[in-house]
């Protein structure tokens, strides 16, 4: 994995976690809703999971707490 990819996905992994940590700030109002919250929170979350593996293979984080 290139450095240039290697920050693409970081920048992209920062993205989700803000995102799905900003969700609980946004009220739902059926009338004008296009996704239900705990829809959109569940794809960010499978995103962010995603990026976790993809830099777990590149051997760039491990399990470990910090």
């Amino acid at each position: 994995m290139e450095k240039r990819e290697i920050k693409m996905l970081a920048e992209l992994s920062r993205y989700v976690a803000e995102q799905y940590n900003k969700l609980d700030e946004w009220e739902q109002n059926p009338g004008t809703s296009q996704m239900r919250t705990s829809d959109c929170a569940m794809i960010l979350k499978s995103i962010g999971v995603s990026l976790d593996d993809i830099f777990k293979e590149a051997g760039l984080i491990t399990d470990e707490p910090a």
